[in-house]
């Protein structure tokens, strides 16, 4: 099933993404939040009448809080702790209530002392973080999706394989994102062999030698080879293109992207 982010149309509001998703023909959403109102009762009800309106669904959803997790999960600091979880209740609760079940967030920052070698206690204290937010996972019935991310220590898939062994847990899953793999020059394949069966959303967008995030059909990505790696890997959740608003000029273009990605793909998918 092939998706499309609000995420593209950014900083348009994202019941104004949501719309102009939705007049372009496409049913299938990735909403992503960008303010904790857009959690509210009476936000998402308004966004589910758009959602009736046009007969389209979301997939997935994906936190407002990316830019901080890392200094709220994993502070030493209860308060921060306790704060965000009570964010991530909040964007749970509206995901479950978008009929999703997938939420993808970013995590832990890279520091000044990461390197290739990931030593036991990194893991153990990323573990310590991320419990209490799968308990949630369990209450609301969503799965949480740690994204690969070029500036976090998800850019590395041998820290996907370990946070994967140490958590263990049912809801904890992994998003794969394209060009944010491309940013740090590593096979995509590499997280889906890390992530194996956790894997349950992949990010779409193409590159080239010179940009990292374009629209589908404009790069040189082996979309074929990574389709059938999936395939054989036994994958069978959302597929997302999500690219940003600079990657295109005007609507007409995105919809061409999405069109023509689908004839081309749509039976590996």
């Amino acid at each position: 099933m092939l998706a499309l982010s609000t995420a593209c149309f950014y900083p348009a509001y994202t019941e104004q993404a949501l719309k102009d998703i939705c007049e372009l023909g496409i049913k299938n959403v990735e909403f992503f939040f960008n303010a904790k109102d857009e959690c509210s009762k009476k936000y998402i009800d308004n966004i589910n009448d758009i959602l009736r309106f046009y007969g389209a669904s979301v997939l997935s959803t994906h936190t407002y809080t990316g830019a901080f997790e890392h200094y709220y999960l994993f502070s030493d600091y209860d308060r921060r702790r306790h704060e965000i979880k009570d964010d991530f209740h909040r964007m749970m609760e509206a995901t479950r209530n978008l009929g999703a079940s997938v939420l993808s967030f970013h995590g832990q920052r890279l520091s000044s002392s990461s390197g290739p070698e990931i030593p036991p206690t990194e893991i153990e204290a990323y573990a310590d973080g991320i419990y209490p937010i799968l308990e949630l996972c369990e209450q609301y019935g969503v799965d949480l999706c740690q994204e690969n991310v070029s500036w976090c220590k998800s850019y590395s898939p041998a820290f996907i394989s370990l946070a994967k062994k140490a958590l263990n847990h049912p809801h904890f899953k992994f998003t794969l994102d394209i060009k944010q793999a491309d940013r740090v020059n590593i096979d995509p394949k590499d997280y889906i062999d890390a992530a194996k069966d956790i894997l349950a959303n992949v990010h779409l967008s193409d590159c080239d030698p010179v940009f990292s995030c374009l629209l589908p059909g404009r790069g040189n990505f082996d979309f074929t080879g990574l389709f059938s790696y999936l395939r054989d890997s036994g994958y069978k959740g959302n597929y997302v293109i999500e690219v940003y608003r600079s990657s295109f000029n005007e609507r007409g273009e995105l919809i061409k992207s999405y069109e023509d990605f689908w004839a081309a793909y749509g039976d590996l998918l």
